[in-house]
């Protein structure tokens, strides 16, 4: 308060100023992200859970890897199904006639 009052000449004993912490935190965050806090805030937290995911897939290796793309895969039937399809098209690109095969993922007996 002493150096606010120095820079603003005004007399520091003489003022009351209630939550100033508070004040300079709202105050600084509006010089640094502007209007929208909130907004920017949200989206720097969506960054850094995509970034967590990113760190998490890499700590696994090639295996685990592997692993994540046949659970991403298997987890929506249209990927499935464009799985099948590009099997299917590089069976014509080939001319070989084979059936498709399905993703498999690891559990007890796997």
């Amino acid at each position: 308060m002493k150096a606010l009052a120095k820079e603003f000449r005004f007399n520091w004993e003489e003022r009351r100023i209630r939550c100033i912490g508070h004040i300079i935190n709202l105050v600084a965050r509006q010089i640094l992200f502007g209007q929208d806090v909130n907004a920017l805030e949200l989206g720097l937290k969506e960054a850094k859970e995509e970034l967590e995911q990113l760190r998490l897939w890499r700590k696994k290796g090639p295996v685990g890897k592997l692993h994540n793309i046949v659970t991403f895969i298997r987890w929506s039937d249209q990927r499935n199904q464009l799985f099948h399809k590009f099997q299917r098209v590089e069976f014509i690109a080939t001319e070989d006639n084979q059936q498709t095969y399905d993703l498999v993922t690891n559990n007890d007996t796997h």
